[in-house]
């Protein structure tokens, strides 16, 4: 399990490092006032150090640690990965309500299974939120869908 894990960060890593490099050929800005490459240089720079830390815990890894992976429980990656994903590919064809209240709805459903009126009022709560603040007040254009809200 180690080889991979070292493979895969050296890709993090060298990944992490043509988007920062990229990022600075489009130019970061000022401090006060940051440029269009300022946000993928800090990605960049977020993956490179992700990356460096999995290549020396990988090389660093002792026997044993194989097993650090057995009885998790991969409904709970899976699932908000998936949303997100999915969030990703409506949210032009639904519109942010619609499909932010349902994104936040599963992912308030998933850390709390056995209730239903909790999650539908806090994901109701956090959706009106992000609208009153980014479409009212920031006057931040977002998708409306196919229903023309937002």
């Amino acid at each position: 399990m180690r080889r991979p894990d070292q493979i895969v960060g050296l890709v993090w890593l060298a990944l992490g490092i043509g988007i920062a490099v990229g990022a600075l050929d489009i130019g970061l800005g000022e401090l006060y006032m940051p440029g269009i490459g300022f946000m993928p240089f800090l990605v960049g720079v977020s993956l490179g150090i992700s990356g460096l830390i999995l290549l020396v815990a990988a090389t660093a890894k002792g026997k044993g640690d194989e097993q650090i992976w057995e009885g998790q429980r991969w409904k709970n990656v899976v699932l908000p990965v998936s949303a997100l994903l999915a969030y990703i590919f409506l949210m032009e064809p639904l519109g942010f309500l619609i499909s932010s209240f349902f994104l936040m709805f599963l992912l308030f459903k998933i850390t709390a299974p056995g209730r239903f009126i909790s999650p539908l009022v806090s994901s109701a709560a956090v959706v009106l939120l992000s609208y009153m603040i980014f479409f009212v007040w920031l006057k931040v254009s977002l998708p409306k869908g196919f229903l023309g809200l937002g």
